[in-house]
Order: C-alpha cells, then sequence, then structure tokens
C-alpha cells in the first residue's frame, strides 16, 4: 500500500513495533475512534493522528506525541448522516406514529447490554412515548422483546441487524445506549442527546464521561430506572433542547471527508 490507515490501537501497536524494525516503511496514520485516548492508542512510530477532540489532542501532545502529527477532525463517519431526513419524514418512512415522542434503543451489532430489562420498564409505564429497539444480531434477544410487546402500555418495534440507522436516529427525540465512539458520534452529528447505558469499562467509560460532562446527555445508572428518567426530560423540554443544542454544535458531520483531506496530505508528501 502507499499508506496504511489503523482505526483500531492493536493493529497501531503492531504496526508501530514493524515501522520501528523496518518492515514497513509507507506511512501509517491511526485514527482514534472513541473520545478518549488510552495508552494503547499511544505510538510513536505513527506518522500521524486523527482525533475526535482538541482534548485527545492535548493528551497526544502531554504523552509525548508531536503536535505536527496530529489532527482534531471528529470521529469519521458515513456522510449519510450529513443529510439525514426530517423527524417527521423519518418517522414516516419506519411507520412510525408522528406525533409520539420516541426513544431509541440500541445494543449496537451484537445487541449487548440491558436492553429487555430498559424495554419492559418502559413497556409498564404510561408515558406517551413510542420505542424502537435494535438488537442487531441477537435473534434471541429479538424474539424475547417481541413477546415482551404482548402485555405493552406503549407501542414497541423491534429492528435487527440494520443499515438504517441513520434513519432511525433522525426518528428519535433521545437515545439509550452503550456509548461506543462511532454511535456517540453519529447520534451527536444530528443533535440527538443520549442516555448512556452500562458502559463497558475503559473507553467506554471515558467516552460515558464526555457525554455526560459535555452536556449532551445523561447516564442511566440503573436500567430499572429508565421510566422514571425519561419522564424527568420529557418534563424538563429546556434542559432536552439544551442537550440537542449541545450535541448540534459538538457533532462532525464532516469528519469523514476531513480525515480523506489529510490522508491525502500525507501520500501527496
Amino acid at each position: 500500500p502507499d499508506i496504511i490507515v489503523s482505526t483500531h490501537a492493536f493493529p497501531s501497536g503492531v504496526l508501530s513495533v514493524l515501522k520501528e524494525k523496518r518492515k514497513i516503511t509507507k506511512p501509517i496514520v491511526t485514527i482514534i475512534t472513541d473520545y478518549t485516548a488510552h495508552p494503547f492508542w499511544i505510538y510513536h512510530n505513527m506518522d500521524k493522528y486523527i482525533v475526535a477532540t482538541e482534548e485527545i489532542a492535548n493528551i497526544l501532545k502531554m504523552k509525548g506525541i508531536n503536535q505536527t502529527k496530529i489532527h482534531t477532525t471528529g470521529i469519521p463517519i458515513d456522510p449519510i448522516f450529513k443529510n439525514v431526513p426530517s423527524k417527521t419524514e423519518a418517522r414516516i418512512n419506519l411507520g412510525l406514529d408522528r406525533e409520539l415522542f420516541t426513544v431509541l434503543i440500541s445494543g449496537g451489532g451484537l445487541g449487548l447490554g440491558p436492553l429487555e430489562t430498559i424495554v419492559n420498564n418502559l413497556a409498564a409505564t404510561d408515558l406517551p412515548i413510542q420505542i424502537v429497539v435494535m438488537v442487531g444480531k441477537n435473534e434471541i434477544l429479538e424474539q424475547r422483546i417481541k413477546r415482551a410487546r404482548c402485555g405493552a402500555k406503549v407501542p414497541i418495534n423491534v429492528i435487527g441487524y440494520t443499515n438504517n440507522v441513520h434513519q432511525l436516529m433522525a426518528s428519535a427525540d433521545l437515545l439509550i445506549s452503550k456509548p461506543g465512539g462511532l454511535t456517540c458520534a453519529e447520534a451527536l452529528s444530528i443533535g440527538l442527546p443520549i442516555i448512556v447505558s452500562s458502559p463497558i469499562p475503559g473507553q467506554e467509560e471515558r467516552n460515558s464521561k464526555f457525554i455526560v460532562d459535555s452536556g449532551v446527555g445523561m447516564k442511566l445508572e440503573k436500567p430499572e430506572e429508565a421510566g422514571h428518567l425519561i419522564s424527568r426530560l420529557m418534563e424538563d423540554k429546556n434542559t432536552l433542547m439544551r442537550m440537542r443544542e449541545k450535541a448540534l454544535s459538538l457533532g462532525k458531520p464532516d469528519a469523514a471527508y476531513s480525515a480523506c483531506q489529510i490522508l491525502k496530505q500525507v501520500y501527496l508528501s
């Protein structure tokens, strides 16, 4: 290859060793796909780092990475998030109620986290909401949640693995999700407030801290408290509006394009 791009800490480490041993001479660019930079990301044989925020850039500088190697673009996401449909249009496309407050619940591609507990808690409330649950490839969870619809007081829509995340996010008023870096970046790009649930220790905990400290979301301490937290937010419309505005201000829908421009510069140099 003319240039090597890594979007995960482990191959960055391997590539760094290979470059030190001169097994590789071509430029290596690491793109950090979280809102933090844990030690496994940091290698001095990288030619460039592409990062989400200035805070991460400062962490790299403090760890001895030369400032000229660091570029802040945001986390690269699918450019489709730059032109998502309106909330009403997305709900019509998805067959959802146009007026109901819409809660999107995601467990990522594998349907991880306490999704069933959260759904059951919300299903028992009298809140004027509709729920959309993305269960990914977790077919067992999909069947269990479909069975839970029988006695639910609110509409529940179950979505398996899908490439239609941009429309699902566009239709929602609120996202409940594990705080993976890409999921957070996609939500921020369209101004979708995030309720963080069950972050994995390490980078997801730090992503969670970024979401809460930045004012774009809250942390759900216990899945059984989902209904109470959503009720509070629905009553406090000003807080929800501030979260949306802050998310939009932090979102970088052009991050992939910006990253490609940097890769082009590296190649041409």
